[in-house]
């Protein structure tokens, strides 16, 4: 696939991993779940290396239409795939047998509303890890659409104010304004 860079992925997925790991223990203080999110994190983009490897055209093509058209590379991936990075991983991680919450985190850390957790979960650690890693300037791709929250799953879940505290833990600046936004 032209202009992928599986560096830029590795790069990109160890950054989100250690910042899950720092989020999760920051909300848990469970050593065993921080470490489960470190690992969620460093998976949680491993569909695009599949799709990259397997449908380079298609992958130029939801390159294509994420920066022409200017929406999320999730719903490029939507519109040329029928599917995301995210869910392609997830379905071939559940027939390695991972367990079911590294699932959840791989396969909706994009999309976390459609996940059911009542509340902290890995996959709260990896979206908000991933949204952490993309302020920091390490994402996967040069969008104009940079990841961000998505505030109705924080307050879903009872945690809409917890963003500046895991910016502390992961030694990020806090954003004043932020959790002030629903």
């Amino acid at each position: 696939c032209p202009g992928f860079s599986t560096e830029q992925i590795w790069n990109h997925s160890l950054q989100v991993a250690n910042l899950a790991r720092a989020v999760a223990m920051a909300e848990t203080k469970n050593a065993k779940l921080a470490e489960a999110a470190f690992t969620a994190g460093l998976v949680h983009d491993m569909g695009k290396l599949i799709l990259a490897a397997n449908v380079p055209v298609m992958c130029q093509a939801v390159e294509q239409i994420h920066a022409n058209k200017q929406v999320t590379q999730r719903e490029a991936e939507l519109q040329v795939l029928g599917t995301t990075h995210a869910e392609l991983a997830a379905c071939l991680m559940g027939n390695w047998g991972l367990p079911l919450p590294v699932l959840k985190a791989v396969a909706w850390h994009h999309a976390p509303t459609r996940a059911t957790d009542p509340g902290f979960s890995l996959l709260t650690a990896v979206h908000a890890a991933n949204v952490f890693a993309y302020e920091l300037g390490c994402g996967t791709g040069g969008s104009a659409l940079p990841e961000q929250f998505d505030h109705a799953y924080l307050e879903q879940i009872g945690l809409g104010d917890r963003r500046n505290d895991w910016r502390k833990a992961c030694k990020l600046p806090e954003k004043p304004a932020e959790d002030a936004e629903v």
